[in-house]
């Protein structure tokens, strides 16, 4: 089942911070927790952290209780949950793709 139908049911999503999970966990409007392994994801953990929609841990205190821990924290926050619901909103009503198209198929004429 692909990401678009899973994560709008999601209570929240736990994955390593790549740019394309990062933006599949904002259009479903799941909260995420990040643990960033390499290149660019302790920077997108951050980010996420930094829009209100999730939070991150580093890999060396990934453990049971502190996965716990944050998920109960970031399930009880109404400010992520919001703030979910906005960027997924904002994602679904941005129409950027059709309007680059447009501009694209103008150049010929």
């Amino acid at each position: 089942m692909p990401f678009s139908e899973v994560l709008p049911r999601a209570a929240a999503f736990v994955h390593h911070g790549g740019i394309g999970s990062i933006a599949q966990g904002l259009a479903g409007g799941a909260p995420q927790l990040v643990v960033p392994l390499a290149y660019d994801q302790p920077d997108n953990a951050i980010r996420v952290r930094g829009l209100g929609v999730g939070e991150m841990l580093l890999p060396k205190h990934y453990q049971v209780k502190a996965v716990l821990r944050r998920l109960d924290e970031m399930l009880a926050s109404a400010a992520i949950r919001e703030n979910c619901r906005r960027r997924s909103r904002d994602l679904s009503a941005n129409s950027a793709l059709e309007r680059a198209c447009e501009l694209i198929e103008g150049l010929g004429k």
